[in-house]
């Protein structure tokens, strides 16, 4: 799988990172984003309040930060920022 684009989300906390509900919600939603072939899945935690992920393309990545800014409202947790750039080769 060719992967494109970074994603970058930074969350107030730790705490809001990893809240379970939310856990649930992004781990069911990266599963599909898997199996549809737009993420390998891999997380990288840089710090306990920031996780960047690879994906397909643009599309992809705009997919998965409107999911998980919508997962954060429902779950009451505070996402800082996120952002999309150009994967580092």
């Amino acid at each position: 799988m060719i992967l494109t684009k970074t994603t970058t989300m930074i969350w107030k906390s730790a705490e809001d990172q990893q809240n379970i509900d939310l856990s649930v919600l992004r781990d069911t939603k990266l599963y599909d984003m898997i199996v549809d072939g737009k993420t390998d899945g891999d997380g990288i935690q840089v710090t306990a309040e920031c996780t960047t992920r690879n994906w397909r393309d643009q599309a992809a990545a705009e997919e998965f930060i409107s999911f998980i800014t919508e997962a954060a409202a429902t779950c009451k947790v505070v996402l800082v920022s996120t952002t999309i750039t150009d994967m580092a080769v």
